[in-house]
């Protein structure tokens, strides 16, 4: 049983307009502790402006493809249908993953059993420019775990899965331009696949440093909660997409971080508060009839 080969996983990884960032994530992905010879790396270029290309240093076990469809979720499907592994591994091309990371997801699959897929830690790099957006970003994080133990879904940011699960589940709704994690994973929850944490698999993010940034994030994921909401409520039960906390806990769990000064606090508060506010401001803009950006 040692001497079998461990399972041949399929690293899927979409990216536009992100030329720095996917450099990063593959060369972070070419030094990975599992085997060489035992997974691959699918770049999928969702119609950047300017075309991805690879660096020769990403090496014969990555490959490039394309998808004309906008939106990562279309992206990530691209990218399932290009593989080959028995287990797919999904990140961001604004994310690095450490050098356990596969090995470790692996680990966390084969542990859960058959019927279980895996959400794996997103962290955040410490602040460097020190704006108050990029603060918020940091102090608020990613709560991945919380996702995962208390709302049953994990961000496609670090997901690992068995390819039977997306036979029998089926591939992400690409009419999602944000929250398509959040409906497969109820979908996988619906089909009895429990969703594991792993905190052991690892994912580096940076935090966005200026406040538009953080502002075009906020409208993404607003169009995509508020499309969540239309769709049937036998799979997605209306609370799964209000935010994680309401505006009165969120405040005061901000002014709560004493790791940061009053003054880096209240900063962190009116960003949080501005963001609040574009958020409102496009759901109403849709509900008029405005359709969901790309962005």
């Amino acid at each position: 049983m040692d001497n079998e080969a461990p399972p041949f996983v399929s690293v899927i990884v979409p990216v536009f307009n992100d030329q720095r960032g996917i450099d990063r994530c593959v060369e972070a992905l070419t030094v990975q502790s599992y085997p060489k010879d035992r997974y691959e790396v699918v770049v999928v270029d969702n119609n950047s402006v300017i075309p991805i290309r690879l660096e020769d240093e990403a090496g014969s076990h990555t490959r490039l493809t394309w998808c004309g469809t906008p939106g990562s979720y279309a992206a990530r499907n691209q990218g399932i249908d290009d593989s080959r592994g028995e287990i797919l591994a999904f990140t961001d091309a604004d994310c690095i993953p450490l050098r356990e990371w596969i090995e470790n997801g692996v680990a966390a699959l084969s542990e859960g059993g058959r019927d279980c897929f895996i959400g794996g830690n997103i962290q955040f790099s410490a602040p460097e420019s020190g704006s108050a957006a990029e603060l918020y970003q940091y102090v608020c994080g990613f709560p991945q775990r919380a996702n995962v133990v208390e709302r049953k879904f994990a961000a496609t940011a670090n997901l690992f899965s068995y390819r039977t699960h997306f036979d029998r589940v089926g591939l992400f709704d690409t009419q999602l331009l944000s929250g398509g994690d959040l409906e497969w994973c109820l979908r996988a929850a619906a089909q009895d696949i429990e969703l594991l944490f792993s905190e052991q698999a690892v994912v580096v993010t940076s935090p966005r440093t200026n406040l538009s940034a953080a502002i075009r994030q906020a409208r993404r994921v607003a169009g995509g909660r508020l499309l969540l909401r239309r769709m049937s409520q036998e799979v997605i039960p209306a609370d799964r997409t209000d935010p994680h906390k309401k505006p009165l806990s969120a405040a005061g769990w901000i002014l709560k971080q004493e790791q940061l000064s009053l003054f880096d606090r209240l900063r962190v508060l009116f960003v949080a508060s501005l963001i609040k506010v574009a958020h409102m401001l496009e759901v109403l803009r849709l509900k008029l009839g405005g359709k969901p950006e790309r962005r």
